[in-house]
């Protein structure tokens, strides 16, 4: 017979947490946990789910979240969200930047959801406001929007996540977990959106073998080095950086990586 699980309630004046017995003797052994302390737990915050929401307000170490969408009609589904993730506190919902600043140093945030629309301009002008008033704020952008100049600038204003619309409840937990980790998050199509991008250069213009040298020669590589690391002589590198030059239509190395930034510039803009 499996052991029989008690469950006792320990509180203090910094947290709630909840201590988990086993026996084979299962009332008997209970009993002998029911200390007066228990009982009034019990009584006083109820069932499972108002006893861990009154552990998450108590513990000063959850990750506060802020969320500016201004679709209001999503703002209970935001709630229905945070009310599930134990280890993440929602502060505040607003419909516009100016809202949420207003009421930012009452809850001083550790990460943002900040919905970008068009004009996309404004959304990236809200990135950098968030910024101006909290350098340490971590953003997590969210748009109906894939395009990838967006999300580039959007980075590179600030933010550490791009999620695209609809977001589901997995999807942002684990932005939120990979945000709170000190990483970055996007979303599986943004992800296969960049591999494609990366895959159409490919395709369209050089060899398998030829980007290869490319990444390398982006890097500032030697010949002799990119020949060590691709596990061929130098002469079959100078070979493939011929044929580069001549796709390209180019005389040098600094041609090249001029042409190649250009190429590499215009892929994005599409």
């Amino acid at each position: 017979m499996p052991p029989f699980q008690c469950s006792v309630f320990l509180i203090s004046e910094r947290n709630l947490t909840v201590t988990t017995y086993a026996h084979q003797n299962a009332l008997s052994k209970c009993e002998i946990y029911q200390t007066q302390i228990v009982r009034e737990a019990q009584m006083l915050y109820g069932v499972f789910g108002t006893i861990a929401k009154l552990d998450k307000s108590m513990n000063l170490h959850i990750p506060k979240v802020m969320v500016i969408d201004h679709d209001e009609s999503l703002h209970t589904v935001y709630k229905i969200y945070f009310e599930s993730y134990l280890d993440y506190e929602l502060t505040g919902i607003h419909a516009t930047i100016k809202e949420a600043l207003d009421e930012y140093d009452l809850t001083l945030p550790h990460i943002v959801l900040l919905e970008i629309v068009k004009p996309y301009s404004s959304g990236l002008l809200a990135i950098q406001q968030i910024k101006h008033h909290d350098t340490s704020a971590k953003i997590i952008v969210i748009s109906i929007a894939k395009k990838i100049e967006l999300i580039k600038k959007a980075f590179k204003y600030g933010a550490v996540g791009y999620l695209t619309k609809p977001v589901s409840q997995r999807t942002l937990y684990n932005a939120l977990h990979a945000i709170s980790s000190q990483g970055a998050f996007i979303s599986n199509d943004v992800a296969k959106e960049v591999v494609q991008m990366f895959k159409r250069k490919s395709s369209q213009h050089f060899s398998e073998r030829e980007n290869e040298v490319i990444d390398f020669l982006q890097q500032g590589a030697t010949y002799k080095y990119i020949a060590e690391k691709l596990f061929v002589t130098v002469s079959a590198i100078n070979f493939h950086i011929q044929n580069i030059y001549l796709k390209l239509n180019v005389n040098n190395k600094s041609e090249a990586l001029l042409k190649l930034a250009e190429m590499d510039k215009s892929i994005s803009n599409h």
